[in-house]
């Protein structure tokens, strides 16, 4: 499947396969069901909250299936995004160069990108600054300069060390050019791992599942995705997903095949098992 859109879509093809072989009369389950399609992933998981929020209490198992076969996650890398803004009173080329919040912006993320990032499995920190905003025209000296912080680790620990790290230069940053700062928070989610690691049940019936269907699975405890919501809830979480595709967002993305027709099929013989304890 070739084209803009395959990739995601198939993913949510996949989900409505499985929810439609537990519609067939001859299947009986114990259990009430949930088939969520999350939008703004991207964005804060955003649609996960939502849903954890106004069900999260109803919930025994979430099983992420993000398109794709050959992967099970459990456990989730913990995720910091945040803005660092510059206040300072405007201006105009003709007022001379500085003071300017553009130079604060400067100073601070030239330092923040030199703090050292732990990489060991158990801690692997993970940084990155990929917007920054101040004026909107090329004579203007804006009053308010700023930065997001993508910080993601391991270890919870050293995540609020990092950020404290990275809150200590932008506080010298400003006060080296005359200006205040602020954080503007824009969501928090902790690093997670499922009770006992890839030798929970939960974890160990995937497995089966996936060798059903002649598959060797890998495992992986360093998810980014919706898990990280129901990981925070402590709600028993796994991911299973794949080599679904590649070449997002381009004219030629694709999607293959085979997740899609056998992906459903596995998926349910582990959503029937977790409703009803036997196969």
């Amino acid at each position: 499947m070739i084209g803009p859109g395959t990739n995601s879509s198939a993913t949510c093809v996949s989900l409505l396969g499985i929810a439609r072989l537990f519609t067939f009369l001859w299947i009986k389950t114990n259990a009430r069901i949930f088939f969520v399609a999350c939008a703004q992933e991207e964005t804060a998981l955003n649609g996960m909250k939502g849903f954890i929020k106004n069900h999260g209490n109803e919930i025994d198992y979430v099983l992420e299936t993000g398109g794709g076969l050959g992967g099970i996650t459990y456990g989730c890398i913990g995720i910091h995004w945040f803005k660092i803004h510059f206040k300072g009173e405007r201006g105009h080329t003709l007022n001379g160069g500085l003071p300017n919040v553009t130079r604060a912006v400067a100073r601070a993320v030239d330092k923040i990108f030199s703090i050292p990032l732990p990489q060991e499995p158990e801690n692997r920190t993970l940084l990155n600054i990929s917007m920054l905003g101040a004026a909107k025209v090329y004579n203007h000296k804006s009053e308010d300069g700023w930065f997001s912080v993508d910080l993601r680790s391991m270890n919870n620990r050293i995540l609020e060390n990092i950020k404290e790290e990275i809150l200590k230069i932008s506080s010298e940053a400003a006060s080296e050019q005359g200006y205040e700062y602020y954080v503007e928070p824009y969501s928090e989610i902790p690093a997670g791992q499922i009770p006992e690691g890839k030798e929970n049940k939960l974890v160990k019936m995937a497995e089966a599942a996936y060798k059903q269907f002649g598959i060797q699975p890998t495992l992986s405890n360093r998810a980014a995705s919706n898990c990280n919501v129901s990981f925070a809830k402590g709600i028993p979480t796994i991911g299973m997903s794949g080599n679904r595709g590649a070449l997002r967002d381009t004219p030629n993305e694709y999607a293959n095949i085979e997740p899609v027709l056998k992906g459903p099929k596995l998926h349910f013989l582990l959503g029937y098992q977790l409703a009803n304890g036997e196969i």
